[in-house]
C-alpha cells in the first residue's frame, strides 16, 4: 500500500481514526464524538460519525455495504460500551463521492502557495456557514493536499470493493510528527496510519416539505399571520432548515425556519405595514428541490368597530360615537364614511369622518328625531371597503314605570295601600298630558288619584295612585292608560289583586 499524493494535511475532522502498524478491517478507529449535524453540501446531505471510544471497520461494514451505492440498514455497535449509532438511510461514501464535497470547500485555483498550509476557502457559502455553525472545527482550511488540491486522503488506498477508507502516515515531509497527530486525531507514537468515512444520503429524499399554511389568506397591512410548515416525516439529526421568501413589499418573513430533530412542522409569523392599496402575492417555503407556495395578500386597513353611548335613548336627544379602524392609520390619514338605515330616526351629524395619520379611532356625533314609539336604526362605519355597524334604539320621551301594580290578596269589602306608578318626561320638550284613566271590566274595583297637569316638562314626573278595594271573593284585574302627545298609543300600567273572606 502507497501513498499516491504529497499530503502536507487536510481534516475535514472527518471520521478521524487510529489504526496501528497496518491499514485492514479488523484495525480499532477511534472517534471524536458521537454524530455532528446533517449539513447540505453538492446536493447531498453529509453525516460524520465520531466517538471517543473505539469501533472497528467491521462494525462499521456490519451496517454499511462498502459499494457506495446501497444504503446502510441498521446501528454501528460499539463493542467496547455496547452502544449504538444509528446510520439507516446513509451511504457509506466511496472516494469518487467526495470530490464535489472538495469542489465546495475549498474554491480550486486559490491555494496561497506563499503560505503552503493555508487556501481561500468559501465560507461565506450559506451551507459551509451552516456547519461551521453547527460544528466547530468541521472543517481545517489550513489542512490541503496543496500538491492534489483534495480532501485529505483522496489518493488513498481504497481497497477491493472501494469504500472510502482514507488514510495518512506519519512523517510527513515539512511537518513534525506531533503537529501532524495534534491536528488530526490523537497523539501516538511510533508508525501509525490514520482512516476516516464519510456518510451521505441524496437531500430531500428522507424528509420533504410536505405542506405551507398560512392561517389568513388575506389581512390588513399592520396585522401578522401565522403560517405553518410541515414536513412529511420527522426532522433528523441537525435538524432541517427550511428557506421562506415572500413577493409582497409589504410583507417580511424570516429568511428561514429551523425544525430540531424529531420535529415535523415549525410555525412562523409574517408581518405586514400599512398600504394605501391592495398588494397580492404569495409566500413560499423551500427545502431541497420542493418548493410551496401559498396566496397572500395585504388591504389597506378597514374598521375595526363602531361604538354608540349610549345605545337606547330617548328621541330628539343626541348619542356620541367612536370610530375605531383595525390598527393605527397609516400610510396616511384614513376617511371614514358614516351612514343610517332610518335617518328620519337617527344620523350621524357628518357624512364621514378623518382619522389621522398615527392614530387608531375618531369621534362623531349622532342626532336623534322624536318617536312616538320605539323603533332603531343602524348606523354604519365604512374603512377601505370594511364596514362595521351598530344598532340604535330610539324610545318616546313618556315613561311610565313600574308598568304593572300587584295588590295580591285583600279582605273583601276593604282598601288595600295605594300603590303609586310615575309617569317622567326623559325628552328634551314638554309633552301634553291628555288624560289618564283605569279601564276595563273591574275598573271599579281600582280607585285611582294622581297629580299630573295638562303638561309635562323636560325632566318632570308626576305620580298615579292606585289602590285594590275587591267587591267580592274573586281575582280581578284592569289597567291604568295614560295618553300623551308623546306617544302614539296610551301607556299602560296593569292592575291586579284578589279578594278574600
Amino acid at each position: 500500500m502507497e501513498r499516491q499524493g504529497l499530503v502536507t494535511t487536510l481534516s475535514l475532522l472527518a471520521f478521524c481514526a487510529v489504526a496501528q502498524a497496518d491499514v485492514n478491517p479488523s484495525l480499532a478507529v477511534a472517534y471524536a464524538a458521537d454524530v455532528s449535524a446533517g449539513v447540505v453540501i453538492a446536493g447531498r446531505e453529509w453525516r460524520q460519525l465520531k466517538d471517543t471510544t473505539y469501533v472497528t471497520w467491521n462494525e462499521v461494514a456490519a451496517v454499511c455495504p462498502t459499494d457506495g451505492v446501497t444504503p446502510c440498514n441498521g446501528s454501528i455497535h460499539r463493542s467496547q460500551d455496547g452502544a449504538y449509532i444509528d446510520v439507516t438511510g446513509w451511504t457509506w461514501a466511496r472516494n469518487a463521492d467526495l470530490q464535489p464535497l472538495w469542489e465546495e470547500i475549498v474554491q480550486p485555483g486559490t491555494l496561497n502557495f506563499a503560505t503552503p498550509y493555508s487556501v481561500y476557502s468559501k465560507m461565506d457559502d450559506p451551507d459551509i456557514a451552516r456547519a461551521l455553525s453547527a460544528e466547530p472545527g468541521w472543517f481545517a482550511p489550513t489542512m490541503v493536499d496543496i500538491a492534489a488540491r483534495s480532501l485529505y486522503g483522496l489518493s488513498a488506498e481504497l481497497g477491493a470493493t472501494g469504500a472510502y477508507r482514507p488514510w495518512m502516515k506519519d512523517g510527513i515531509p515539512g511537518r513534525t510528527d506531533s503537529v501532524n497527530l495534534s491536528l488530526c486525531c490523537i497523539p501516538v507514537t511510533g508508525r501509525q496510519w490514520y482512516t476516516g468515512a464519510w456518510l451521505f444520503r441524496p437531500y430531500g429524499t428522507a424528509v420533504q416539505l410536505a405542506s405551507l399554511k398560512l392561517k389568513s389568506a388575506e389581512v390588513a397591512g399592520c396585522k401578522s399571520v401565522t403560517g405553518t410548515v410541515t414536513l412529511s416525516a420527522p426532522a433528523p439529526a441537525g435538524g432541517v432548515v427550511v428557506t421562506l421568501s415572500d413577493t409582497l413589499a409589504a410583507a417580511t418573513v424570516p429568511a428561514s425556519v429551523k425544525l430540531l430533530e424529531g420535529a415535523t412542522s415549525k410555525t412562523f409569523t409574517v408581518k405586514t405595514v400599512p398600504v394605501s392599496a391592495r398588494q397580492s402575492g404569495s409566500v413560499s417555503a423551500a427545502l431541497g428541490n420542493t418548493t410551496l407556495s401559498q396566496a397572500f395578500a395585504v388591504r389597506p386597513i378597514g374598521m375595526s368597530s363602531i361604538t354608540l353611548t349610549p345605545t337606547t335613548v330617548v328621541g330628539g336627544q343626541p348619542v356620541a360615537g367612536t370610530a375605531k379602524l383595525e390598527c393605527k392609520a397609516g400610510p396616511g390619514p384614513i376617511t371614514v364614511a358614516l351612514a343610517s338605515t332610518d335617518a328620519a330616526v337617527a344620523r350621524p351629524v357628518a357624512a364621514s369622518v378623518v382619522v389621522p395619520q398615527g392614530l387608531q379611532s375618531a369621534p362623531f356625533d349622532v342626532t336623534t328625531s322624536v318617536a312616538l314609539a320605539r323603533t332603531k336604526a343602524t348606523l354604519s362605519a365604512t374603512a377601505s371597503g370594511i364596514a362595521r355597524t351598530k344598532i340604535l334604539y330610539v324610545t318616546p320621551a313618556a315613561v311610565v314605570s313600574p308598568t304593572s301594580l300587584k295588590f295580591g290578596s285583600v279582605a273583601v269589602g276593604t282598601a288595600s295601600a295605594p300603590l303609586v306608578a310615575t309617569l317622567t318626561n326623559k325628552g328634551a320638550a314638554s309633552f301634553v298630558i291628555d288624560g289618564i284613566a283605569v279601564t276595563g271590566t273591574y275598573a271599579s274595583w281600582f280607585p285611582m288619584t294622581e297629580n299630573c297637569a295638562a303638561s309635562l316638562a323636560p325632566g318632570a314626573s308626576c305620580t298615579i295612585s292606585v289602590a285594590f278595594k275587591p267587591l267580592a271573593a274573586a281575582s280581578r284585574s284592569a289597567k291604568v292608560t295614560i295618553a300623551t302627545s308623546a306617544t302614539a298609543t296610551p301607556l299602560a300600567v296593569s292592575l291586579s289583586g284578589t279578594g278574600v273572606q
